[in-house]
């Protein structure tokens, strides 16, 4: 097994769980830790693909994937300040979201697969992978807010996630980090 060392929680220890129960594992390991992640049941949708063995198989799980439906959302909790703290977090999956948002800010009308983000943002196709399975817990630990800072919609067609930006959010960005 491998095992890393966190600071705030001592050894932890890697173990693949199967997706079906990826949300009831998480929600007992933050139940074990104390930690008061406010984790809401979500529906699995049908439409993920299955496991093959290579790296740029899947997106990730997409029901901890932010709905569509919060973009109205993201334009309301994701003010100014709000952003301009986000994007000087020193986290490593928020410093991977700060590079996709770079991109997505430049022109909020285009949508970009995961993928073609990842490689636009200068990411490791599995490295923008992961971000994505942390944020949920980011934002509701240091946030309280569930909505993200860029939308997320499943696409049947090339079967990976597209990532897109409201326009309300991408000109708060652009002028936060001065693109």
């Amino acid at each position: 097994m491998f095992t890393l060392n966190d600071p705030q929680h001592g050894p932890i220890v890697l173990m693949p769980v199967p997706l079906a129960h990826a949300h009831a594992v998480a929600e007992y390991a933050a139940s074990l830790r104390g930690d008061n992640l406010n984790l809401l049941p979500r529906a699995n949708p049908g439409t993920v693909p299955a496991h093959t063995s290579t790296d740029q198989d899947t997106d990730a799980d997409t029901s901890a994937l932010p709905s569509t439906s919060n973009a109205a959302l993201s334009d309301l909790q994701w003010t100014t300040e709000r952003l301009t703290t986000f994007a000087a977090s020193e986290a490593v999956s928020v410093q991977r979201f700060v590079a996709a948002l770079d991109v997505l800010a430049v022109d909020s009308s285009r949508t970009y697969g995961t993928a073609e983000l990842a490689e636009a943002a200068g990411l490791a196709y599995s490295a923008f992978k992961h971000a994505t399975t942390r944020m949920n817990s980011h934002l509701a630990k240091h946030y309280g807010i569930e909505a993200w800072p860029m939308t997320a919609t499943w696409n049947d067609v090339r079967e990976e996630v597209d990532w897109s930006i409201t326009e309300t959010v991408a000109a708060r960005w652009r002028e936060i980090r001065g693109l």
